[in-house]
């Protein structure tokens, strides 16, 4: 019996469309968060809250970045 992952990998090892699919998605995903650590730096906050947001997103676009490269890279 397999896990769920596996099926998944199955699944897109089967239709190549997936991962185009996810690539996509993900590179959609870093224009809200250039936007966001755009804003950020340019908005009027506390200097805890500015370093914690940039934090924030800076670590969202790595894991957007770590997981487009396992999709190339599988």
């Amino acid at each position: 019996m397999q896990s769920a992952p596996e099926k998944f990998v199955r699944l897109c090892e089967r239709f190549p469309l997936l991962q185009l699919v996810q690539s996509i998605a993900l590179l959609l995903t870093l224009v809200p968060i250039s936007i966001m650590i755009y804003a950020v730096q340019k908005s009027v906050l506390h200097p805890n809250c500015r370093v914690m947001l940039t934090l924030w997103s800076l670590s969202q676009l790595c894991h957007h970045l770590v997981v487009g490269y396992l999709i190339f890279h599988s």
